[in-house]
């Protein structure tokens, strides 16, 4: 058993990156100062991405 891939997409209210990965098997979590768009809140962090990224997920993509 390996370790879970985790990613986190900052500036993401769409969800559509956080859905991609999540397809693959991933446990992705998208981050905005917006609330998601598909109106998901368990993997949808509505805050201030660069405080939030503190957490160490492996895998960062940013949409700026």
């Amino acid at each position: 058993m390996g370790l879970q891939k985790v990613a986190f997409i900052g500036c993401e209210s769409s969800g559509t990156i956080r859905r991609a990965f999540q397809k693959i098997g991933w446990k992705a979590y998208s981050c905005d100062l917006l609330p998601a768009d598909d109106g998901e809140t368990l993997y949808h962090i509505q805050g201030d991405v660069r405080k939030e990224f503190t957490k160490s997920p492996f895998l960062m993509s940013a949409n700026i």
